[in-house]
């Protein structure tokens, strides 16, 4: 639930994450999420909605198969990466995927 909040946060403050995965996010004494590295962070204008870029960065199995395919960069793409991670929470399995033909697929350890 901390996690949903903080994410919130930063996108109430028209901030992108854009590299959410469990290694970023660390908890404190009070065993309470938070959300860390930003050093692929982006801000967006309050008007703004989504922004195209060539240099694709994150880490594969996190990022949203219409960013890594064509670059552009939503609040969508935040949320994704949430969504795979609740989804590894849920079934206890890391995610591993493959690029094929600019798409992503997804394939599970067994």
């Amino acid at each position: 639930m901390g996690i949903c909040e903080g994410l919130y946060h930063l996108h109430e403050k028209c901030i992108l994450q854009l590299d959410l995965k469990p290694a970023n996010i660390l908890l404190d004494y009070n065993m309470e999420p938070k959300i860390s590295d930003f050093g692929l962070a982006r801000w967006f204008g309050e008007k703004q909605m989504s922004v195209i870029t060539k240099d694709i960065v994150g880490t594969i199995g996190y990022m949203a198969p219409e960013y890594y395919s064509t670059g552009v960069m939503t609040y969508k793409s935040d949320i994704y990466s949430l969504g795979v991670m609740i989804m590894e929470i849920l079934t206890g399995e890391k995610e591993l995927c493959t690029i094929e033909n600019v798409g992503v697929k997804i394939l599970w350890l067994p």
